[in-house]
């Protein structure tokens, strides 16, 4: 009888060790992930504050683009297209 009391208390001890285990893994996982979390809030609040920082930076390329455009498309006006 003794063997089996000694038998089930191992089993308990062991039962608790996996239980343990798996809530550590749990809890070193839930760190991880909040780690990651935090850089990427970080990251969007530099990006925002950049974006206030240089509004202009976003406008300037879409001047260039219709700046080109403009010189571009002028050339071809100037000749004129007939069908015969």
């Amino acid at each position: 009888m003794e063997k089996l009391k000694s038998l089930a208390a191992v089993s308990e001890a062991a039962e608790l060790l996996r239980k343990e285990k798996a809530c550590k893994v749990k809890k070193i996982l839930l760190t991880v992930l909040a780690v990651i979390g935090c850089i990427a809030v970080i990251a969007c609040a530099v990006y925002g504050i950049y974006c206030l920082v240089r509004p202009g930076v976003e406008d300037a390329e879409e001047d260039f683009d219709d700046e080109f455009d403009d010189d571009f498309f002028e050339e071809d006006d100037d000749e004129e297209i007939s069908i015969d």
